[in-house]
This record gives C-alpha cells, structure tokens and sequence, in this order.
C-alpha cells in the first residue's frame, strides 16, 4: 500500500497526523489484505512512509507519532518502560 492511500484512509476515519494514518492501516492489516499479500503491503507502506517523513518505533515497529520523544520509541512503548522503572 502507498502512503498517500493510508492517508486517504486515515483522513476519512478523522485521523490527523502521519504516524497515525500509518498506524491505522497497521491495526487492521487483516481486514484490508489478503493473508499471502499482507508482508508486501506492509513493506512498501512502510518504505514509502519512511520517504515521507514518518519515523517508526526501534522497540515495537509502530509509527512514532510527531509528538513523541525524540527518541525513536512511541508513547506506548514509553509507558511500559516507565511502569517498569
């Protein structure tokens, strides 16, 4: 999938930032592809969504929303460590 479809999609679902348009298509990956298809389409989305400025999270994979540190971890990945410490 290309970015500037999650994008579509993610504006249509009232989605605002990048990483959350990204993240969306991620949530429902199963309803969206078929099972033998879902990897291709997760790599070039993921590819042309690196192209376009979005940052994923080195801990989880999911896309690191704008908001969140500049370390490359998303808030939920933070959390977890933060209950932790």
């Amino acid at each position: 999938m290309k970015f500037g479809t999650a994008k579509e999609i993610g504006l249509e679902c009232g989605l605002e930032s990048p990483a959350e348009w990204v993240n969306n298509i991620v949530l429902h990956t199963m309803n969206l592809f078929g099972y033998e298809d879902i990897a291709a389409e997760m790599a070039e989305l993921e590819q042309d969504a690196i192209a376009n400025g979005v940052r994923f999270s080195l801990v989880c994979g999911d896309a690191v929303l704008d908001e969140d540190s500049v370390e490359d971890e998303c808030y939920m990945c933070r959390g977890i460590r933060n209950a932790r410490d």
